[in-house]
């Protein structure tokens, strides 16, 4: 597979990313499963590298968030409550 395919196929979806494959397959003269082959192979690559970005601190932020919303809600027997970050402003 060309690298100008993998290109047209990766252009194709970033301008229109419901785009079917079948219908991506005839604009751009190519087999579908060549076009599902890129997108998988794009896909486990996005996937792969936000992995790797992943830290530590972030776990263990994202673990604390949790314990507070379970006292949260251990607190207040299960009752229904908003929570509000300090940053978001509440409209009206």
């Amino acid at each position: 597979m060309s690298d100008e395919t993998v290109d047209a196929v990766r252009e194709a979806f970033q301008r229109s990313p419901g785009k079917s494959t079948r219908r991506a397959s005839n604009e751009l003269r190519v087999p579908q499963s060549t076009i599902v082959t890129v997108l998988h192979t794009n896909l486990k690559a996005r996937i792969t590298d936000v992995f790797a970005r992943i830290t530590e601190d972030m776990l263990e932020n994202t673990w604390r968030e949790i314990d507070y919303r379970l006292d949260v809600l251990r607190a207040t027997k299960g009752a229904h409550v908003e929570v509000y970050q300090s940053a978001v402003k509440k409209t009206s």
